[in-house]
């Protein structure tokens, strides 16, 4: 699972010309890596249901695109299992995970997320 992460490149890792200074992407390097590190430790917080929370779907979603901008929780549904939904507004993409079984391991559901180009 490939990870990344935005960072903005700030005035004192320049030279005079502009150039980033070499010594500086071990630093950017060693943010990302503290970044993946946090998303891991979170994922294992919150999305373990019998197993580790990074090798959960929603472990696996949250640590390749982080927190979410919303989350739509329905609980109780009469028409199938319980759901959850994930909304990425910037990057477009919508997640849904379902409770097949109902003891707190979602699973997405490929056919209803949606990655819009």
């Amino acid at each position: 699972m490939p990870y990344t992460k935005r960072i903005e490149i700030r005035w004192r890792d320049m030279d005079g010309f502009g150039h980033v200074n070499n010594a500086v992407y071990l630093t950017y390097l060693e943010e990302a890596r503290d970044e993946f590190y946090k998303r891991v430790t979170y994922a294992n917080q919150h999305f373990s249901a019998g197993t580790q929370g990074w090798r959960t779907d929603m472990g696996r979603i949250y640590i390749k695109y982080g927190q979410p901008d919303e989350v739509v929780r329905n609980p109780f549904r009469f028409e199938g299992p319980p759901e959850e939904i994930w909304y990425y507004y910037r990057a477009r993409y919508t997640f849904f995970f379902v409770d097949r079984d109902g003891f707190g391991r979602y699973e997405i559901d490929d056919s209803r997320s949606t990655k819009i180009d």
